[in-house]
């Protein structure tokens, strides 16, 4: 496991027991103010999701053309490493 799979890890546990702590609050602190914690939520989705996004996926092909393994968009060889619609990182290895 490389750097980049570890931090997504840890994003991923502390996003975890945020929602232990905001599902906890609304069960036993029904007044308790979750807004806080529902942003830190947020952007820790955003960070996970952003990182999972550099982790190199192998595009799917369908014959002649080649499409992003996140968002399904119609890629090209001239596109660049990375999807142009969603971001996500693109392995354009052949498998022989």
């Amino acid at each position: 496991m490389n750097e980049l799979e570890r931090a997504i890890n840890l994003l991923k546990h502390r996003a975890e027991i945020i929602r232990d702590m905001i599902a906890y609050n609304m069960n036993f602190e029904p007044k308790s103010d979750n807004s806080s914690l529902e942003e830190q939520k947020k952007a820790m989705d955003v960070a996970i999701s952003s990182l999972e996004k550099q982790i190199p996926k192998k595009r799917y092909i369908k014959f002649p053309c080649s499409y992003c393994p996140t968002c399904n968009e119609n890629i090209t060889d001239e596109s660049p490493n990375y999807c142009p619609n969603c971001g996500q990182s693109i392995d354009w290895s052949v498998e022989e």
